[in-house]
């Protein structure tokens, strides 16, 4: 979290290789080439929905598979996403 700048989002890392990235003023999407993964991404503000191949992923207290936790920072945070069942994700703001 350090690296990446407070005001702007950046994907710091994946267990998978991310096969696209765009990053637009109110969104985030990406693909990965594995179904099963964890991405760790620095944000300016926590996300209002997390998407999984068009499917709603809840938010979380653990990591649990299909789902995503927050970690608040004074600017922005860090989202953490663990996933099993798609390569499509889409992060809403």
């Amino acid at each position: 979290p350090d690296l990446a700048p407070a005001g702007e989002n950046h994907l710091l890392g994946s267990t998978s290789v991310i096969t696209s990235i765009v990053y637009c003023g109110n969104s985030i999407e990406y693909n990965t080439f594995d179904k099963e993964s964890a991405e760790i991404i620095r944000l300016v503000e926590k996300p209002a929905k997390v998407m999984l191949n068009e499917t709603e992923l809840s938010e979380t207290e653990s990591s649990e598979p299909d789902g995503w936790t927050w970690t608040a920072f004074k600017k922005g945070g860090i989202l953490k996403i663990l996933k099993k069942g798609g390569r499509n994700v889409l992060i809403g703001f």
